[in-house]
């Protein structure tokens, strides 16, 4: 969407590495879930002009993903 192709590329193969990654995961569904109302609220702080918390909230979100992906992989 933003026109450029280089960026476009490297989006093709971040997603097809979140795709292996998410394939490991036993709980897709169970993994997901619990995200969809952070993302709400990330939308909902941006919306408001909330920049820095919805930063700081964007950081919670993906440490606390990275954890969880790695206690899964731990496990494996």
């Amino acid at each position: 969407m933003g026109g450029s192709p280089r960026l476009d590329q490297q989006m093709k193969l971040l997603l097809a590495e979140m795709r292996l990654v998410f394939h490991r995961m036993s709980e897709v569904r169970e993994f997901h879930e619990p995200y969809l109302d952070r993302n709400d609220a990330i939308c909902d702080l941006l919306e408001a002009g909330e920049r820095a918390a919805a930063a700081d909230e964007v950081r919670r979100y993906l440490a606390d993903a990275e954890s969880q992906i790695l206690d899964a992989y731990a496990r494996l």
